[in-house]
């Protein structure tokens, strides 16, 4: 029943395409791609350039304190994930709790440095960090309502690669204010950039079927459709491989993007300025590598494309703790952008199948 093998590119999957559509119903895939541009620059500015160096730099603490409120963040992710999937099943909604997790992560974003110190800003961005991660799991199953199986791959690696252009275009925006008045300056930018590219997605793209109004008896059901599930775990080996298996290599990727620019100014000869400048050319690699991936889904499968990028993390990881000469990690750096998209490309993909049966 929850097998993990690819289907032919060529059924239509859940959602049909009429041939005259609304023009609602046209706007929903660019307003989900542009989801995608928002949520890349939360990601870059609280979990790869500007925090990460705020908590470092700016504020006297180490990044054993960032780990730790990553980390922690992430647990708890990983605790509440399944019963959030199952309260939105049960409800039948999944854009209205997209929202709540916008709304609430911006807010939690834009307060960082605002008051308090430290301890505060790392309060704060624990839990931004855990309703942006929350919301991605109602964000990646909204592709099966805005494309079909056969597009899927498409869209997510033209999704990814948008994301890319809109970290490429908020570091134009806020790196020269930030240079100049330190690295808290991105944060309430940051907040309303989020917010402004999410918008299309909320207000445009609609759940399909009937609302279940949320109640104590919804939330009961989904309890006792995630027991039924666990209990059932025998039945569904591949499904549970899995779920373990994302969450180890997803939570990984996370990591290693999150503490790239702490590793090339700690480790190296980077500066903060020369380490944020490679990492603008790595994304722009990966601009091009996510759309070629999601192409490649397309053709050859999430399974097989996925297996690859994960070969490819796994690789750029081993040579960055090997390197010590600035120009290797250069090398290591673009060969990474080529990876960079393809694991939550495929992975998209790969997880839509998986729910859709």
């Amino acid at each position: 029943m929850y097998d993990l093998t690819d289907h032919d590119s060529d059924k239509t999957g859940t959602i049909a395409e009429p041939p005259n559509r609304t023009l609602r119903e046209k706007l929903s895939t660019p307003s989900w791609i542009l989801y995608d541009f928002s949520d890349t620059i939360f990601s870059a500015s609280l979990l790869t350039f500007y925090f990460p160096l705020w908590v470092t730099q700016d504020a006297g603490g180490t990044d054993a304190y960032f780990a730790f409120a990553l980390s922690l963040s992430a647990l708890l992710v990983a605790i509440t994930a399944p019963l959030s999937g199952a309260l939105s099943d049960q409800m039948n909604r999944r854009v209205p709790m997209l929202a709540v997790c916008v709304i609430l992560c911006a807010t939690c974003t834009g307060l960082i440095g605002a008051f308090g110190g430290l301890s505060w800003g790392l309060g704060l961005f624990f839990l931004a960090n855990f309703l942006y991660q929350t919301g991605l799991v109602f964000y990646n199953s909204l592709i099966r309502n805005v494309s079909s199986e056969s597009k899927r791959g498409i869209v997510s690696g033209i999704g990814v690669g948008a994301g890319y252009i809109g970290l490429f275009v908020a570091f134009l925006l806020l790196d020269p204010q930030v240079r100049e008045h330190g690295n808290q300056w991105a944060f309430l930018p940051t907040a309303a950039l989020y917010v402004l590219f999410a918008l299309p997605l909320l207000l445009i793209v609609k759940d399909v079927g009937r609302m279940r109004p949320i109640s104590m008896r919804l939330v009961t059901q989904s309890y006792r459709q995630l027991y039924t599930t666990f209990r059932n775990a025998r039945q569904h080996k591949n499904l549970f491989r899995f779920i373990m298996a994302r969450f180890l290599y997803m939570e990984a990727i996370n990591t290693v993007s999150s503490f790239y620019v702490i590793y090339l100014v700690s480790v190296s000869d980077f500066t903060q300025d020369e380490a944020v400048d490679m990492i603008i050319r790595l994304i722009m690699i990966a601009v091009f590598s996510s759309v070629i991936a999601g192409f490649m889904v397309s053709k050859f499968g999430s399974k097989k494309v996925l297996g690859v990028a994960l070969v490819g993390w796994a690789s750029v990881v081993i040579a960055a703790a090997l390197v010590s000469e600035t120009w290797m990690f250069w090398v290591v750096g673009a060969v990474t952008g080529c990876f960079w998209g393809g694991a939550q490309i495929a992975d998209r993909g790969v997880v839509a199948g998986v729910w859709a049966r």
